[in-house]
């Protein structure tokens, strides 16, 4: 059914530029920072929770859960991204701005086991998506729920202005119709 697919991970940025040049039919991406292109439709997928990652003998392990942001940002931080980008660790960074907090990122990474590697190795606290710690090797660690009213939403996308072909519209279908991870909640097109 799906014989032309082939599946590319990228960075968040990468994969809207890959879309823009038309190598890309179909790709998952959160909602935020919106798509600079206006010719992409998206379908709502999921949301999750985001979550700061230590060591289970870290000083933050005595702290209330859901962790408080501001407390979180006492530390060296890594997350997500790249850190010469303005979109760095998008939603974590949106919601580190919102309560006014500056705090010293240390590292980013688009991979999830490599912020849990850098995290287990004392380099500093791991601010990221629940989804992205439930697939990586955290042992020794502890995932928590950060105090913050911003959550992670990721959608399907797709350029409207390009022709869909049967299989990437049978896959736009599956996806769509698809449950999340568990450790997520559905999103429906009118919660975007």
């Amino acid at each position: 059914l799906f014989r032309s697919v082939v599946l590319v991970e990228r960075a968040t940025l990468e994969l809207d530029d890959a879309a823009n040049r038309g190598e890309l039919n179909l790709y998952l991406r959160p909602m935020a920072p919106t798509p600079a292109s206006d010719s992409l439709s998206s379908q709502p997928l999921w949301e999750e929770d985001l979550v700061v990652v230590h060591p289970a003998d870290h000083p933050l392990a005595e702290s209330s859960t859901p962790v408080a942001l501001a407390e979180a940002a006492q530390y060296p931080l890594i997350t997500i991204g790249r850190l010469d980008s303005p979109d760095l660790g998008f939603e974590v960074n949106e919601s580190l701005r919102g309560e006014g907090l500056e705090p010293e990122v240390v590292q980013a990474t688009n991979q999830p086991q490599t912020l849990a590697a850098l995290v287990r190795a004392g380099i500093g606290v791991g601010l990221t998506n629940r989804l992205a710690m439930s697939i990586s090797d955290t042992t020794e660690l502890l995932i928590r729920p950060l105090r913050t009213t911003r959550r992670r939403r990721v959608a399907v996308y797709w350029d409207d202005t390009r022709a869909i072909a049967p299989a990437t519209r049978a896959l736009l279908t599956a996806i769509a119709a698809h449950e999340p991870p568990s450790c997520c909640q559905r999103l429906y097109p009118s919660q975007s």
